[in-house]
């Protein structure tokens, strides 16, 4: 049995509750699609796509921990979806970056937009098996981390939200 992490409505925005205006991260209208077999190292890709992701370029990383194989498809086979699958008895990390083309930056956005948005919204479908999912977050003076863990047997709609 395959282990999956399915997001749908596919957007990671930085929001506060309730509020319709976000700073999107990431649309997932870009195709990628990995597969890792290799235990150690990176499989990567880098997408640019100024119009859906955040500073213009999305760099995705799969690393293959233990196990047989992981694979990660955004927006295929599914348009607007991140999916990570882990082989039975695998297990994997999935690193995206947003860090402007080239490693540019993001050239001052603020995030927070002016502090009106204090919060991530992050939305599981489908996932099951536990996950912890950390985002962090740099700035000239340092990086925040915040982990979040996700419990497993999620398997529809309305599905987990953070």
């Amino acid at each position: 049995m395959k282990l999956k992490l399915f997001g749908a409505v596919a957007a990671i925005a930085l929001m506060t509750g309730g509020t319709a205006n976000a700073l999107v991260f990431d649309t997932f209208g870009t195709t990628t699609n990995l597969t890792d077999t290799t235990i150690g190292g990176d499989v990567t890709d880098t997408i640019v796509d100024g119009a859906n992701i955040l500073g213009g370029e999305r760099e995705t990383f799969l690393s293959l921990q233990s196990g047989s194989q992981a694979d990660v498809d955004i927006n295929s086979p599914n348009p607007g979806v991140l999916s990570l699958n882990n082989d039975t008895g695998s297990r994997s990390n999935l690193t995206l970056r947003y860090d402007g083309v080239g490693a540019a930056g993001l050239g001052g956005v603020d995030a927070t937009e002016g502090g009106a948005h204090n919060a991530f919204d992050l939305f599981i479908q489908f996932d099951d098996s536990p996950i912890d999912i950390r985002l962090t977050a740099f700035s000239a003076t340092g990086s925040s981390d915040l982990l979040l863990s996700a419990p497993g047997n999620i398997f529809n709609v309305p599905g987990f939200e953070a």
